[in-house]
């Protein structure tokens, strides 16, 4: 009876064991290949975006180095989808037929190229004429937009904004014009020179005999006066405008041939010096015969080149050639191009516009003459009309 017992307990726990194997089977079943499982279809994988190879440079190559196959080296493009290569790069072939890192020997870098930065076709000479620029031009014309051009004129630290101006700088342009009277046939100042012609006692005027120029005033005692000007020549009317708006600054200073920067050293002057300078004392280097090094000196530009539409270059130049008074103003960043509409000034604008009064007549006067000589910082006189000899004020 006991070993019955036994008999049934064991076929018990090993029904329950394969139950439970049959459930576990099933759960693996339907975690494996059932509806939505991994089982079911392999995973797509995401496809790689196909890539070129672009030639790149593999070292930092200034400007004016002429390229071997070892200045540049090779980079998969894109970095990330979607990311066209730029148009002008250079490309490296990937089969025997296409040109690789030997398209940039011999040719000349037009520009500094940064280590790992793109090397593009407009940064270096044409490939068939690796010395040749006259298909490109000078490095200066890559600079200039299309439909304009650049022209050079001089400048000093009153007409360059105290110097202030640099390269991409926007400016706007004044000019001062001034006016005289001419004969239009003779194109001389005016008035005229009057000469009389004597006449035969049996020749008759065909009419009145006038003086040309200022009328003829009555005078005393029954008399004819003419007026002649007591100034040999007329005083010019001045005007100022703005005439030229939003120009670039292509440079300030000389173009250097070579890249490199345009050393100005100072030259000795052999002339004696001035009264008002100390007498230097003798370098004893000097007197034996020993080379003395001179230093060099910062000199300021005296010469800018700007960027403008080719009417605007034609103003200019004229402007230049009739010796009109040209100033440049730095505009703001913020103006983007805008144009502004300006107002011609004359003295007659000055006196309406801001109420400037004709000063009376009194029986007191400025000492000196402020029309003789005008001190600015006690340094740079302006004459005006006569030149007297005048001593610069004591400091």
């Amino acid at each position: 009876m006991g070993a019955g017992r036994n008999r049934r307990g064991i076929i018990i726990i090993v029904v329950v064991v394969v139950v439970l194997c049959v459930a576990v089977a099933g759960v693996l079943y339907f975690l494996n290949i059932g509806p939505g499982s991994s089982a079911q279809a392999e995973p797509t994988a995401t496809p790689r975006p196909s890539t070129t190879n672009v030639i790149i440079a593999a070292q930092d190559i200034p400007r004016g180095t002429r390229l071997t196959v070892g200045h540049v080296t090779t980079m998969p493009w894109p970095l990330m989808p979607e990311a066209p290569v730029p148009e002008g790069a250079l490309i490296f072939g990937d089969t025997p037929d296409l040109p690789g890192l030997e398209q940039v020997e011999g040719r000349v870098a037009r520009t500094d190229i940064l280590a790992g930065q793109l090397v593009m076709e407009q940064m270096l000479t044409p490939d068939d004429q690796p010395t040749d620029l006259a298909n490109v031009g000078p490095d200066a014309a890559l600079l200039i937009p299309a439909g304009r051009v650049a022209i050079a004129f001089p400048i000093n630290r009153f007409s360059g904004v105290a110097y202030a101006i640099g390269t991409g700088a926007h400016v706007d342009i004044l000019m001062s014009f001034r006016f005289v009277d001419v004969d239009e046939d003779f194109q001389t100042l005016l008035p005229n020179n009057v000469g009389f012609t004597l006449f035969p006692s049996t020749v008759i005027p065909s009419g009145p005999l006038t003086v040309e120029g200022r009328e003829v005033e009555d005078g005393p005692v029954g008399t004819s006066l003419v007026v002649i000007p007591a100034e040999l020549q007329q005083r010019p009317r001045q005007v100022t405008q703005m005439v030229i708006q939003d120009a670039i600054v292509l440079r300030v200073g000389e173009f250097p041939e070579t890249g490199q920067a345009i050393q100005v050293t100072a030259v000795p002057d052999a002339a004696a010096p001035a009264a008002d300078q100390p007498t230097p004392t003798p370098d004893p280097a000097a007197a034996s015969g020993e080379a003395t090094a001179v230093p060099a000196v910062a000199t300021r530009p005296d010469i800018v080149t700007l960027i403008v539409s080719r009417q605007d270059a034609l103003v200019l130049k004229y402007a230049l050639e009739i010796g009109a008074d040209i100033d440049l103003v730095l505009r703001s960043t913020q103006d983007d191009g805008e144009d502004f509409s300006t107002d011609s000034v004359t003295l007659q604008y000055l006196l309406d516009f801001y109420g400037v009064e004709s000063p009376p007549r009194l029986p007191i006067a400025h000492d000196p003459r402020i029309d003789l000589l005008f001190w600015i910082n006690g340094e740079y006189p302006l004459q005006f009309g006569l030149e007297p000899t005048v001593t610069a004020p004591p400091p």
